[in-house]
């Protein structure tokens, strides 16, 4: 089957993240927490409700999980 090129990297995506990450010192969970906690007090300064969400963009979808940390 000919899968698009991104679903041909997706099995190392994580891999090739953290690689490139690793020079943080941090994990990749660190920075989606960070945007997320950005995201949110941005929200809560400028009064928005929020009613649904999509995640979408670079990756495999890991940061889905990180919509439900309350911040």
């Amino acid at each position: 089957m000919n899968h698009p090129t991104f679903d041909r990297f997706a099995s190392q995506y994580n891999d090739a993240l953290q690689t490139g990450l690793s020079v943080s010192g941090e994990a990749s969970d660190f920075f989606a927490e960070s945007r997320l906690r950005y995201l949110s007090n941005r929200i809560q300064e400028n009064h928005f409700t929020v009613r649904r969400a999509l995640d979408f963009g670079c990756g495999i979808g890991s940061t889905t999980r990180c919509f439900f940390f309350p911040f």
